[in-house]
């Protein structure tokens, strides 16, 4: 009879860019585990869920059923305000949790939640809007605007969930049942009850809720695995040491992603056959393709050295802008913008080297993504639209001012200059732009820094095989 397989979950706190990062990595990969996190937030996306939906009868809205996010004309501030004296202040969603949802910021924005506030201006309650415009969610708070209570209900509006933010309890209503739990941890682990723990593997990446619920289930093998990712202080957190020693239940691994801290480790001591190193795959843009473990930018016979460089933008002020675009007069610039553009911005247009894309389309952005061979990440303000990112993922060398750098995980530190130092940044551009060595190299730079696995061959095999790591 063949042994049973392990059934691998990706279990995080919340979805955040860390948890995103480590479940794209593995879906590059090939392998498609699912991913449970234990934090409802309304807006996960398809293929992801968390422990508090679970309960909430979530499952009535299956994947792929075309949502209905309440926008802003759709919430009424005047009845709460008529019988409590409270007045509203509507939430909107981020920008970049909609571009995770729907690969686009969207227009009109979508109400995340309604906080209400008292003549103090302090906030009482606030409520709780979810990807199908239904009210999920209500936090309580007390005259100083702290936390008191949160509540959880069903799509009927039935209360299924109260969670008691002082003390950290929670009330789980199930049928005709109320459970109570003293902490969000043994919540958590009451949700494993209905898995077969024994052929169940959780890759987590905190040492917190998850390393606890990995701690509480209890099963003897060592299946679990904690991938870490971010920086340590002077020494070893106390949960990571409980791992080492063998002390921490179904954990006895530990992936680390990061150079430097998995050096930092092996100076305070730490046993190697325990620790091990990974980075990230990132689903680099088709056009680019890796063979014998290095880079090799897909040839255009046409536009060998195309010379054309994106600005993404909803600000003004990008610095130095004009000294750049006239010391560089060979490389063609585009200027995109999610908005229209001010008065000051548009007379960059005058420039013969510049064309500017205000309200920019999706279509349009992608078309420059794939069409430009650098990425200046030199705007003041926000960023928008994910740019640093996604110039990532299509390969543009990006070069950026410490002073508008916006994502430094992707930008390799030789190509982020002090303001005072544009001439420096202007001859590195030059220099790279004549010679293709010399831009595989800035890419394989960029993506060191990221630590992107796909240059190496064996990248993809470390991650499928990371199933069958145990101590």
């Amino acid at each position: 009879m063949a042994e049973k397989e392990d059934k691998v979950i990706l279990f995080f706190e919340k979805y955040s860019e860390k948890g995103r990062k480590l479940h794209e990595s593995f879906k590059v990969a090939g392998c498609e585990y699912p991913v449970l996190v234990v934090e409802e937030d309304g807006f996960l996306p398809d293929g992801v869920e968390s422990i508090y939906g679970f309960y909430l009868d979530d499952s009535k809205f299956q994947p792929g059923v075309k949502a209905k996010p309440k926008h802003k004309e759709d919430i009424s501030l005047e009845q709460e305000f008529q019988e409590n004296h409270l007045t509203g202040r509507v939430i909107m969603l981020d920008r970049d949790r909609e571009e995770l949802l729907y690969g686009w910021p969207v227009w009109p924005q979508i109400v995340k939640a309604v906080d209400w506030l008292d003549k103090n201006n302090v906030i009482r309650i606030s409520e709780h809007y979810n990807r199908y415009g239904m009210r999920y969610a209500r936090t309580l708070y007390d005259g100083n605007g702290r936390r008191i209570s949160k509540s959880y209900y069903s799509v009927s509006g039935q209360e299924v969930i109260l969670e008691n933010c002082i003390e950290g309890s929670i009330v789980l209503q199930v049928e005709d049942k109320k459970i109570f739990f003293n902490t969000k941890a043994d919540f958590a682990a009451f949700y494993f009850q209905k898995e077969d723990m024994e052929y169940t593997r959780l890759f987590y990446n905190t040492l917190a809720i998850p390393y606890l619920v990995s701690l509480k289930i209890g099963q003897p093998a060592k299946k679990d695995i904690l991938f870490w990712v971010d920086p340590l202080g002077e020494g070893i957190p106390g949960n990571m040491q409980m791992i080492l020693k063998g002390q921490a239940g179904r954990t006895a691994q530990i992936i680390v992603q990061g150079k430097q801290i998995y050096n930092r480790l092996m100076e305070l001591g730490v046993d190697s056959g325990k620790v091990h190193q990974l980075g990230f795959l990132y689903p680099f843009n088709q056009k680019h393709s890796c063979e014998r473990g290095k880079l090799i930018r897909t040839l255009k016979t046409e536009y060998a050295h195309r010379s054309e460089a994106l600005i993404c933008t909803n600000s003004e002020q990008i610095e130095h802008c004009r000294e750049i675009v006239e010391r560089l007069p060979q490389i063609q610039f585009h200027i995109a913008a999610r908005t229209s553009m001010s008065a000051k911005l548009m007379a960059m247009g005058d420039y013969e080297n510049v064309r500017l894309w205000p309200n920019i389309t999706r279509k349009n952005l992608e078309e420059l993504y794939a069409s430009c061979d650098f990425f200046l990440d030199i705007n003041h303000g926000i960023e928008i639209v994910s740019a640093v990112r996604r110039a990532f993922l299509n390969d543009l060398l990006i070069f950026a001012f410490y002073e508008t750098v916006h994502n430094r995980e992707y930008v390799a530190e030789e190509y982020i200059y002090p303001a005072a130092d544009t001439e420096g940044m202007v001859a590195e551009i030059e220099k790279v732009m004549k010679d293709e060595k010399l831009l595989a190299a800035g890419l394989a730079l960029q993506h060191a820094a990221a630590m992107a696995e796909n240059d190496d061959p064996a990248g993809m095999l470390k991650y499928q095989m990371a199933r069958y790591l145990t101590d």
